[in-house]
């Protein structure tokens, strides 16, 4: 969650897990910046664990026991062949949870904050360009996204019970209603 987005929810949330990968090859991922950006707002971030898909049924079980408010699921393959679990998990459970793709909004998810797809891959090209002009890969800088795509499900945000923002929703890039 970014720091726009709790600022947004904070008043109805207090405590949010953040499900997924603690180590990427054998290091150990530090803070996100979910839970920088959700700690700075006074919510409570949790890391769940999963590191292998077959980890995400159990994990399901482990969150039935943790007090939270919101899950924030960052897209990882370990997700991938669980997704209609997942979703039934979170509306099972009424769990408001942002994504990091609009994949799973358009699945039934509540909403999502990305970089934008689109951008990215015109960047990238624009990067392939270069290389094959002669550029060194180790010459050219590395860039942050600098546009961002919110996809919004307000009709999952019904189903929940909560009232979406009118300013997340005028800001939405897709809305689904």
């Amino acid at each position: 969650m970014n720091k726009r987005a709790a600022d947004e929810f904070g008043p109805i949330l207090e405590r949010m897990n953040d499900w997924g990968r603690q180590r990427m090859g054998g290091m150990r991922v530090g803070p996100t910046q979910a839970e920088r950006a959700s700690t700075a707002k006074g919510l409570d971030v949790v890391p769940v664990p999963v590191e292998r898909p077959e980890e995400v049924e159990g994990s399901l079980t482990d969150l039935k026991q943790i007090r939270h408010d919101a899950l924030l699921l960052v897209n990882d393959s370990v997700f991938l062949g669980n997704a209609d679990r997942i979703l039934t998990y979170c509306s099972e459970r009424r769990l408001p949870t942002m994504f990091s793709t609009a994949d799973w909004v358009m699945k039934g998810g509540l909403m999502s904050y990305e970089p934008d797809p689109t951008q990215m891959y015109r960047r990238a090209a624009a990067y392939v360009l270069k290389v094959l002009g002669g550029t060194k890969p180790s010459d050219l800088p590395v860039e942050q996204p600098t546009m961002f795509w919110l996809a919004v499900n307000a009709k999952v945000g019904k189903a929940l019970g909560l009232t979406i923002p009118q300013s997340l929703l005028v800001r939405a890039d897709e809305l689904i209603e």
